[in-house]
């Protein structure tokens, strides 16, 4: 069936029992779902903002967003109940919107649910006691979650219900015809997730790269506590791996790690992993650096106070002997753990970003390429 359009006329493939008049019945129908979709997609894009903003709010702020995301919920769900009142002559249609009723009925009607009743609760603890960041976490994170849900959610269905449009002219391409619609109307999306991604494994790819296999690292605490020493740590080659790795940590990676967390396409779970992952490892190197400044020093003075001199526990080189041991052995077990302590937090760091790269790959914006992508080799660990 034929029926004009700006510059021609579409050709349109529908049931032979449509008439003219209900097909374009069909297609104003189409229209409205469509425009109040991409409103409530508005609303959300709008009032949300992205998930670091609710990290970073205050708490009334907080509040005023759960509010004003449950006002676009409640919306939601009278539209959807309208839309299960109009029936379509076109069964494509009729299916799909069988399936959204279906589906807000279950997983995303479930999340509001559970998002209210995580609000009340908090309000009624919030009466009781003055609530700190700790007690206010899970509750962002629960916002998050369900927030980005229902708008992900809501472009699927808008595509889902689009590519089953009669007006579609990617309907011959099956499935693939969803993907095209979701890339097309919502562009941005796709470019924060392509750039989320290609950041995220340029991240991996560089650790795996120019971080120095930590097997060494392991072998140096196998070293502390065969020889029951840390004297190994002021030998040169030694000195030089061990500063030169936690400068690359401390000045290389984390603040290209900490760019990768400023990009608007995280979610809150990964940006929690990594970010907790990365706090661990920027604690230990501080502390590894700061510890072996302050015993480097001390050991030098103490050689150049020795040296020379009388001591009660000897001369000369016999002395020094005798306080190097004493202090090269003292709480070696607490050095070899914060040695191997640093070493776990870059192979946890490692993990968080391969399982941050296939998370990526299997958005809803994610290209298919991605998906097919071979895991980045690992290194090996003892």
């Amino acid at each position: 069936m034929k029926i004009p359009v700006s510059g021609g006329e579409l050709l349109l493939e529908v049931p032979a029992d449509v008439s003219e008049q209900t097909l374009i019945k069909e297609i104003a129908g189409q229209d409205v779902v469509r425009k109040r979709l991409l409103d409530f997609i508005a609303r959300l894009e709008q009032m949300l903002g992205t998930n670091r903003e609710l990290l970073l709010c205050s708490r009334d702020r907080l509040q005023e967003i759960t509010a004003e995301f449950l006002v676009v919920c409640g919306d939601l769900r009278r539209f959807v109940e309208d839309l299960s009142s109009y029936h379509s002559a076109i069964p494509e249609l009729e299916d799909a919107r069988e399936d959204v009723q279906m589906f807000f009925a279950g997983p995303v009607s479930v999340e509001i649910d559970s998002l209210e009743l995580m609000r009340e609760e908090l309000v009624r603890t919030s009466e009781q006691l003055y609530l700190r960041k700790e007690d206010l976490d899970p509750y962002r994170k629960r916002l998050a979650k369900s927030s980005g849900m229902v708008r992900t959610e809501l472009q699927k269905v808008f595509a889902h219900l689009f590519a089953r449009d009669p007006r579609n002219l990617y309907r011959a391409s099956g499935p693939r015809s969803q993907q095209e619609i979701l890339f097309r109307q919502f562009r941005r999306d796709v470019e924060l997730t392509e750039d989320l991604y290609h950041a995220v494994r340029r991240l991996d790819t560089y650790m795996r790269g120019a971080i120095i296999p930590s097997d060494l690292l392991q072998m140096i605490a196998d070293k502390i506590e065969a020889e029951e020493s840390i004297s190994c740590l002021f030998e040169q080659d030694y000195a030089l791996f061990l500063e030169s790795m936690i400068d690359e940590v401390l000045k290389i990676l984390l603040p290209e790690l900490e760019g990768v967390l400023q990009l608007d396409g995280i979610w809150y779970d990964d940006f929690e992993n990594v970010e907790h992952t990365s706090k661990d490892l920027r604690d230990l190197g501080t502390a590894f650096k700061a510890f072996y400044l302050d015993r480097y020093g001390l050991r030098q003075a103490l050689e150049r106070r020795v040296e020379g001199q009388e001591s009660g526990l000897g001369e000369g080189s016999e002395g020094l002997a005798v306080i190097r041991d004493i202090f090269d052995t003292f709480r070696h077990h607490q050095v070899a753990q914060l040695i191997r302590d640093f070493d776990q937090v870059l192979v946890d760091l490692e993990g968080a970003l391969l399982q941050w790269e296939k998370g990526i790959a299997r958005r809803a914006f994610a290209r298919d390429e991605w998906r097919e992508a071979v895991p980045l080799q690992r290194k090996s660990r003892r």
